[in-house]
C-alpha cells in the first residue's frame, strides 16, 4: 500500500518486484488518475495482471479493502527549497500530516505488518552563521504508543546540493491489545 502514490511510482516497482496486489491513495485527483495509467501501461508492458486498488483519498481517512501488511512510501517532504525561516514550521505541519496517518494505519494493518518511509531532514543556517537540523527522529521515536517500533537504523541520502535529505525509516507495526 503506497498511502501517497503520487503517480505510481512506488506501485510500478512493486510490480517491477513481481507483486500483484496493489493499494495506492493520494489526495489528488490527477495524481490518482495517472497512477492507474501508469499501472495499466506498465502492466500491459510487462504482461503482468496486477490488481491495483487506487482512490483518492486523505491519507487519515482512506480504508483498503481489505488489511494490509506493507506500507512503502515517500509522502510529501515540503518544499525542495523552503526558506529557511519557515523551516520549523513546515516540520510541525509534516509532523501533524504524519501523525494522522500513522493514527490511521493503526486501523487498517495486520499485526507485525512492515512500514518503510521516507522523511525529510533539513538543515538551515540562522542569521548568525549557527547550523540547525530539522528532522522526524523524535516523531518517528514517538510513534511507539501507538505500536510502531524502528526495525533498522535509518538510511539518508540526498544529492550533493540538496536542501531537503531523505531519510528512509523501515518500522514494524505491533497490534496493541
Amino acid at each position: 500500500y503506497d498511502p501517497f502514490c503520487g503517480s505510481g511510482t512506488v506501485l510500478l516497482e512493486a510490480i517491477a518486484l513481481g507483486k500483484t496486489k496493489l493499494i495506492g491513495s493520494d489526495l489528488d485527483p490527477a495524481a490518482t488518475r495517472g497512477t492507474k495509467e501508469n499501472i495499466a501501461w506498465y502492466s500491459n508492458v510487462k504482461g503482468t495482471k496486477a490488481s491495483a486498488e487506487i482512490m483518492t483519498a486523505d491519507v487519515s481517512k482512506f480504508s483498503p479493502s481489505q488489511k494490509v501488511n506493507l506500507i512503502v512510501t515517500e509522502p510529501f517532504l515540503g518544499k525542495p527549497r523552503p526558506n529557511p525561516a519557515k523551516v520549523p514550521y513546515i516540520f510541525k505541519g509534516l509532523e501533524r500530516l504524519y501523525k494522522g496517518a500513522f493514527k490511521h494505519w493503526t486501523s487498517v494493518l495486520e499485526d507485525k505488518a512492515t512500514i518503510v518511509i521516507v522523511m525529510p531532514t533539513v538543515t538551515v543556517e540562522s542569521k548568525n552563521g549557527k547550523k540547525h537540523t530539522f528532522s522526524m527522529k523524535k516523531f518517528i521515536d514517538s510513534l511507539g504508543n501507538l505500536g510502531y517500533t524502528t526495525s533498522s537504523e535509518p538510511i539518508e541520502y540526498s544529492r550533493s546540493e540538496a536542501i531537503v535529505r531523505r531519510t528512509i525509516y523501515k518500522l514494524e507495526y505491533n497490534k496493541q491489545s
